[in-house]
């Protein structure tokens, strides 16, 4: 009976670690509704190279975890009006 809950143990942790490294992979639609732009706009950021796809022959995907990148990589710090200063 141990053996069984250990061995169930061992499977379900296994799937949460497979769960972890697993990459989302998003299409353009999923990528331009993750960022909240257009398909059009994202093309424009593909064709410019503000951000990283991948292509399989006419297949486009991209990263969620380079969209993060992209997205942390363009974050505009609050200022100070008068002085013009960070915050």
């Amino acid at each position: 009976m141990l053996k069984k809950i250990n061995k169930e143990k061992e499977l379900e942790e296994k799937k949460l670690e497979e769960k972890k490294t697993k990459m989302n992979i998003l299409t353009t639609a999923d990528a331009s509704n993750y960022l909240k732009i257009s398909t059009r706009s994202l093309q424009r950021m593909r064709d410019t190279g503000r951000i990283k796809y991948y292509q399989d022959n006419r297949v486009i995907r991209y990263k969620e975890e380079d969209l993060l990148e992209y997205l942390e990589k363009n974050v505009m710090e609050p200022f100070d009006l008068k002085g013009g200063r960070n915050v």
